[in-house]
């Protein structure tokens, strides 16, 4: 005969299992109300690109917002887990069953330590290599993008990069005015040129131009140089620059930590590393504390409607992510406060709160 799964073990599954449902609804939902957005805003930033690699950039985009939508879906489903358990009285009959109030925090304890787990792990390995492959991808973007040009279309633009023409017959660009920035040691192109024909190869733009007019710096005739091909690596002109990948926010931990280790971090940058790994850590952790808000809110507002809890647990979020990542970032890095208590700080004044409503709701 096998044993019985005894009533309390049942009743954490119980739990678990109403939590994962509603943290399940909860990321679908936003999926539901963001994605819409996400995908204009994509569309937007990778204009006549073809639509299977606008389907695979989506992803990168969701993957880079997953450690902090992840936090705030799983606060909705706390609350509107524990604020049903009270709407339908299985809260009292919990207690009048002997239930210690504190230990059905156990399983969506379990449940936010394998989210912040994850969490973790896109922050410090995930998210860096992400933001490097969405810098592909917006090469692959511009490739196809000039590749695709309308027919009527008589200018291109890629960052500092562009070129106008009177009218196109093709692939021949006629009557052109070009402008390419300057970089490294290279000066600024400005010039008008009879005709022009762009070709790209690899993550490289070609445009050789015919009859070209160099002009100077505030527009003047400087001379006649002939024929003249541009190169334009995308690379350069339709991303950032490849310093800012260098930056602490592009790094994963591991590398982070050996930098620090090593001594090979610049000195006015310090601060900014270790509140980089101090914030990942932070940020996997927001998930627990969630748990410590949500629980009683769900449970002290089961007298009024269930959006109520919703949208004071919308509000939690938001006063996080405004005092932790706006605030507490910009006076860490700049060295006001010490870099574990830009991070730490709201994470920690969040507890206090969330002790003080867990201590006001469950008690008998």
């Amino acid at each position: 005969m096998l044993p019985t799964i005894a009533p309390r073990v049942k009743l954490q599954l119980y739990i678990l299992r109403q939590l994962t449902v509603a943290f399940v609804f909860a990321v679908v939902g936003l999926l539901f109300i963001a994605l819409p957005g996400i995908a204009v805003s994509a569309v937007h930033k990778l204009p006549n690109t073809d639509a299977w690699l606008l389907m695979k950039y989506l992803p990168l985009v969701l993957q880079g917002l997953a450690p902090y939508v992840l936090p705030m879906c799983f606060l909705l489903a706390v609350v509107a887990t524990f604020g049903r358990l009270a709407a339908d009285n299985e809260w009292t009959s919990i207690q009048m069953a002997g239930v210690r109030p504190s230990s059905l925090l156990f399983s969506p304890m379990i449940l936010g330590l394998v989210l912040g787990g994850a969490t973790y792990w896109m922050l410090s390995t995930e998210i860096p290599n992400t933001k490097r492959k969405e810098k592909l991808y917006l090469v692959q973007a511009a490739s196809s993008a000039i590749r695709n040009l309308s027919p009527g279309r008589t200018s291109l633009q890629l960052g500092g990069f562009y070129i106008d023409s009177a009218f196109r017959e093709g692939p021949l660009w006629r009557d052109v005015l070009i402008h390419k920035p300057g970089r490294n040691s290279e000066g600024d192109l400005k010039a008008f040129a009879r005709s022009a024909v762009i070709e790209i190869e690899d993550d490289t733009l070609f445009v050789d131009l015919e009859d070209v007019e160099p002009l100077g710096p505030d527009g003047e005739w400087t001379g006649h140089a002939g024929r003249m091909t541009v190169t334009v690596p995308l690379s350069e002109f339709v991303t950032p620059s490849s310093k800012k990948f260098v930056s602490e926010r592009y790094q994963t931990s591991t590398v982070i930590k050996r930098a620090l280790r090593e001594g090979t971090v610049p000195e006015d940058q310090i601060d900014r590393y270790k509140y980089e790994i101090h914030r990942r850590y932070a940020t996997a952790s927001t998930l627990l504390l969630f748990l410590l808000l949500g629980a009683p809110t769900g449970i002290m507002l089961r007298r009024g409607t269930q959006l109520g809890a919703l949208a004071v647990a919308v509000v939690y979020a938001l006063v996080y992510y405004v005092l932790s990542l706006r605030l507490g970032k910009e006076l860490a890095r700049d060295g006001t406060i010490p870099p574990e208590i830009g991070a730490w700080a709201t994470i920690g004044m969040g507890t206090v709160l969330g002790m003080i409503l867990v201590h006001k709701a469950f008690r008998r």
